[in-house]
């Protein structure tokens, strides 16, 4: 069975929500911030909150992917690096997105946001920020689609 869990104005909300809470925690360090992408949809998602906070704040915030920001040795010394990503579960994506950021130097910070969280950790890692928590079972999984990617934005539950 295939649930539609979060609507388009729903997940736009979400994001602005997101991009508020950014905002609120690292005001003083906003022309320091880093948008690394985890996979695509987190890339896209990266640069929905970088429009976001722009809009809000006039701050343009650089949207890198994973890859990218590895291909290019970027410097996050005294950089806030967020991560971004479509669903957090278990936490091994998110562990390796790390160690690959630590590989660069020391950022002043690493934080994570997340459009959804399932829960399921299998490492101790914490979104910083949540679009929304979703509690699944292990058998369930979830769908996120993105416009740029999908054709529609949504969220469904199978």
């Amino acid at each position: 069975m295939v649930k539609k869990i979060i609507n388009s104005i729903t997940l736009k909300r979400s994001i602005t929500r997101i991009a508020v809470e950014i905002i609120e925690e690292n005001n003083n360090y906003k022309n320091n911030l880093i948008f690394v992408g985890i996979e695509e949809a987190g890339n896209e998602i990266a640069k929905r909150l970088a429009g976001a906070i722009n809009d809000l704040e006039d701050v343009t915030i650089p949207v890198l992917t994973l890859d990218e920001i590895i291909k290019q040795n970027v410097d996050v010394k005294e950089k806030i690096v967020i991560l971004i990503t479509k669903v957090v579960s278990k936490g091994w994506l998110v562990e390796q997105a790390i160690n690959k950021i630590l590989s660069l130097g020391k950022p002043k910070a690493i934080q994570l946001a997340v459009l959804i969280d399932r829960g399921h950790r299998e490492l101790p890692i914490g979104a910083n920020y949540i679009g929304k928590n979703v509690p699944t079972s292990k058998s369930e999984f979830v769908e996120v689609h993105l416009n740029e990617l999908d054709g529609e934005d949504a969220v469904y539950l199978k």
